[in-house]
């Protein structure tokens, strides 16, 4: 993690925007995960897990900073009052409680933004579960990183064996924070000092430009108009939108379902698919279902997806993906047609020169004025649902020697009707689903629909 000479480090235009979107209750970001516990860690183990983890990886100990009249990128900045207790916290629920009541106590959580003037994640630990069993709920922004990246979180919270021997403390990281002013006029400085090679390049540019229109003016103008009608393929199927669907409000809750990661894989195989072809057709099952006992059949629906452009040694935190719409095949009632149907439409948008559009549209929204760039975003009209696909690990994890039974992922829900999760852990997954209350009105209708949808699944295994 590279720093400037004043500890701080800018933002990634995407996680900048990611960042802004927390102002918007409608739009917010903020991400979670539920840890079931097969037993109650020692408080003092659990506070040195995250105390360590926090000097490991800096992005838990640092805060956003804004410069003054938004003049440069945001930064990351070691936060100089970082309190560890105020981000660990200890809670108890009545006697007795059970994952579901762990879930239920999230759900109004999922509303409420993340202190912007503090580093952008909690963690609570509930004890007292039934069974001796407790439960670690970590919530953080999708700021600092995606799903990937945040798996790969594990390796600094988890231990791959019950009494693994304690890794050495790291030293506190220097707090040298970064106030608005001192961003704006560092950003006034390194512009003066860049301005002749800014101007030069972007001369070349336009002169290159002006030489390709010049000598083909038909050719420049075709591949101006291809690589904006590709952009457009990526994130609009043409599919849609449910009437079913469409009720949007700032209210949040979940459901979950267990499957078996063992019979997925089997289920995929036997129908020519990925994990992710059959997790996407169950799903499309599942809502397929739900429509027709809602007396309003359809046969396709906007589905987003992200595709992730992490490669190996990116590192940890960050986000690296890139949004894109499907047309969720509805009306397709054989399994294996369904997951073709997904895998040739994944396999066309990976190769749309226009899924790079993150590349330009990212950094050109994050340097708007936030407000401008907040209401472009919100302009444009998010899927129905987003799924997104989480590998977990084939290995036991422990934190503070307490086994980790089961993993729920809660992904972000940026102004669709849903966004399903699957996070897979050992030889089981997990299906959870944030939804919005006014767009999914029958959720134990769309529990049982779901059920159903992969039972029938796991059956073919």
């Amino acid at each position: 993690m590279s720093q400037t000479k004043h500890g701080h480090e800018p933002m990634s235009p995407l996680d900048e925007l990611l960042f802004r979107s927390e102002r918007d209750p409608a739009r917010r970001s903020t991400m979670a995960a539920i840890y079931l516990l097969d037993a109650t860690p020692a408080w003092d183990d659990v506070v040195e897990t995250f105390e360590r983890a926090s000097r490991e990886f800096l992005r838990l100990r640092q805060r956003v900073v804004e410069p003054t009249a938004g003049f440069g990128p945001a930064c990351w900045s070691t936060d100089p009052d970082f309190d560890l207790a105020y981000h660990l916290r200890r809670g108890r629920l009545a006697p007795g409680a059970t994952l579901d009541d762990v879930v239920e106590w999230l759900e109004p959580d999922l509303t409420t933004q993340l202190d912007p003037s503090r580093p952008l994640w909690l963690a609570t630990l509930f004890e007292g579960l039934e069974g001796g069993r407790a439960a670690l709920v970590f919530k953080l922004s999708h700021a600092i990183s995606d799903g990937v990246g945040g798996i790969a979180l594990h390796a600094l919270l988890f231990d791959r064996e019950r009494e693994s021997p304690r890794r050495p403390m790291p030293p506190p990281p220097l707090a040298e924070d970064a106030t608005p002013d001192e961003l704006a006029t560092e950003e006034l400085g390194r512009l003066a000092g860049q301005a002749a090679l800014l101007a030069a390049r972007w001369a070349g540019q336009l002169a290159g430009l002006a030489e390709r229109v010049r000598d083909n003016p038909r050719a420049a103008l075709d591949d101006v108009v291809e690589r904006a009608s590709s952009t457009l393929r990526v994130l609009d199927s043409g599919a849609p939108h449910s009437p079913l669907l469409a009720g949007r409000s700032r209210r949040r809750r979940l459901l979950w379902h267990a499957l078996s990661l063992a019979n997925l894989r089997r289920a995929a195989r036997g129908a020519g698919g990925s994990l992710n072809d059959v997790y996407l057709a169950g799903l499309c099952g599942a809502l397929a279902r739900y429509h027709v006992d809602q007396a309003m059949p359809i046969e396709t629906l906007p589905l987003g997806i992200p595709i992730s452009t992490r490669r190996h040694g990116d590192g940890t935190g960050g986000n690296r993906f890139v949004a894109a719409v499907l047309a969720a095949p509805l009306a397709e009632e054989d399994l294996a047609a369904r997951m073709k149907s997904i895998a040739e439409q994944v396999r066309t948008i990976r190769g749309e020169p226009g899924l790079a559009y993150a590349d330009w549209a990212a950094p050109w929204l994050a340097a708007l004025p936030a407000a401008l760039s907040a209401r472009l975003v919100g302009a444009m009209r998010a899927p129905d649902v987003q799924a997104s696909n989480v590998p977990g690990h084939r290995s036991e994890l422990f934190l503070a020697g307490a086994r980790v039974e089961k993993m729920l992922g809660v992904g972000p829900l940026p102004g669709a009707a849903m966004m399903v999760t699957l996070v897979s852990h050992l030889d089981q997954a997990t299906l959870t689903v944030h939804y919005d209350p006014a767009a999914l009105r029958e959720p134990g209708v769309f529990a049982r629909c779901l059920a159903e949808s992969f039972a029938e699944i796991e059956a073919l295994a």
